[in-house]
């Protein structure tokens, strides 16, 4: 059962992305706007932080046309962002292109924003994805700048405080509310690891189908971040989940003939709820058909009620990935303190002959390649996925099962509050997903289901 359980593992490293495409078009116009709205942030506290110091290496204090400058410069930083916000969400990027690129849909699987009413623009599927990309561009922005210049949060401050009016200011609330991003880790418990079910070990070896668990530890780096304007809305009302390129969770080691898997995290991107004024759905449904060479090639998944093409091509392996924010009888809005959001990871999978020069897996030097990442919808409420047709190892269709289900519940935080005070204890974030094996698999068509439980 370990060998089997080995094979599983490849199955969902080697196929849980396949099913994935990215529209280059609407992913180029999102991009665009985060990469020019980052560099005017730069550029606009840096021109308030060199002012400040010009000051000072002249012998002067600090004064209040310093504090007049870092004001202009706060004013453009806003203005632009509504520029961008305005430019990103005329994108027209269709809900399959903004769920090929990993985005979530406003409306769907994430929060609904305002639009902008003032230049005329309704809000629609594309609110969130904008909101997103705008405030981590600025986060990051901010990051990077006083990475650059050690003094510059207190220059910018001495400005602030020669402002002899000493009034509410754009200024003012600006700088009072650095940083934009607070990362906070999610230390996995034992609770935490992926457990993957199929069919055909059902009719392989008799009985009900069989679950293969696989334990994962160390912990997931989550930034929580508070939009500035537009979009979702301002303050508590959702607060952004935001990820980069980390190594935290743990490698897994005990499997078979000396295997060692490699988790690197990627990104992630979500919302949870702190009291927003429309929630969303917390619950979700992927289901892919295995077998569409019956039912006259019609795509099984394509007929459930709720279920929308995500944007991917179907492939030799099966067909299209379709998504529901809300199975039926899963229709669950979010409550106060509820999360949704993507989280993609990449593997590698590394035997004893292939662990490099220093002879530790996991490491630069390894001899095989990362995988491609896979992304992966998250959710503290109930994720379901389901393979249609599914079919025994090596694409054999005789015996095929109708429907392989898989089901996971995750736990929402108890107070926002404790998002922005780094106790992430009792948070539970769960996915699922269908994953083919494209005739290479001992385990064949599979369910995978994911919990990460946060201590």
């Amino acid at each position: 059962m370990r060998k089997i359980a080995t094979f599983a593992f490849a199955a969902v490293l080697a196929t849980a992305g396949s099913a994935s495409a990215s529209n280059t078009k609407c992913e180029g116009k999102i991009e665009k706007a985060g990469i020019k709205f980052a560099s005017a942030v730069s550029k606009a506290l840096q021109k308030c932080i060199d002012g400040a110091q010009k000051t000072l290496d002249g012998g002067d204090p600090i004064s209040q046309g310093n504090a007049d400058a870092c004001e202009k410069a706060i004013d453009k930083i806003n203005a632009t962002r509504t520029k961008t916000m305005d430019g990103c969400l005329t994108a027209g990027c269709t809900n399959g292109e903004l769920s090929a690129i990993g985005h979530l849909i406003s409306g769907s699987n994430g929060p609904q924003g305002t639009g902008d009413s003032v230049a005329g623009i309704a809000s629609g599927s594309m609110d969130f994805a904008c909101t997103y990309v705008v405030a981590v561009a600025e986060a990051t922005a901010i990051q990077n700048t006083l990475a650059q210049v050690g003094s510059g949060q207190t220059l910018m401050l001495a400005a602030l405080g020669a402002d002899a009016a000493n009034t509410a200011t754009d200024f003012e609330t600006y700088i009072t509310a650095l940083p934009r991003c607070n990362t906070h880790a999610c230390v996995l418990t034992s609770g935490s690891g992926m457990t993957t079910g199929s069919a055909s070990l059902s009719l392989n070896f008799g009985g009900a189908a069989t679950s293969l668990p696989l334990s994962i530890g160390g912990s997931v780096p989550l930034e929580i971040c508070t939009p500035v304007g537009g979009g979702i809305g301002v303050g508590t009302d959702a607060k952004l989940i935001h990820s980069a390129p980390g190594r935290s969770v743990k490698p897994v080691t005990g499997l078979p003939m000396g295997l060692v898997a490699c988790p690197t995290t990627i990104r992630a991107e979500g919302a949870c709820d702190c009291g927003a004024t429309v929630a969303w759905s917390k619950n979700y449904g992927l289901c892919r058909d295995s077998d569409l060479t019956d039912n006259g090639g019609v795509d099984d998944c394509a007929a459930l009620p709720g279920y929308g093409d995500t944007g991917s091509a179907p492939d030799a392996n099966g067909g299209d990935v379709y998504f529901s924010p809300a199975p039926t009888g899963m229709v669950v809005p979010t409550a106060n303190g509820d999360c949704t959001g993507t989280l993609s990871v990449s593997f590698k999978v590394v035997s004893p002959l292939q662990v490099g020069a220093d002879g530790i897996a996991c490491t630069n030097d390894d001899t095989v390649a990362p995988g491609s990442a896979q992304a992966l919808p998250f959710t503290t409420g109930t994720a379901q996925g389901r393979v249609l047709d599914a079919q025994n190892p090596g694409n054999n269709t005789t015996g095929e099962v109708d429907v392989i289900p898989g089901q996971v519940t995750g736990a929402a935080i108890s107070a926002c509050s404790s998002l922005e005070s780094s106790n992430l204890n009792g948070l539970k974030l769960v996915g699922a997903a269908p994953v083919l094996d494209g005739g290479t698999s001992a385990l064949g068509d599979n369910v995978i289901t994911l919990s990460l439980t946060c201590n």
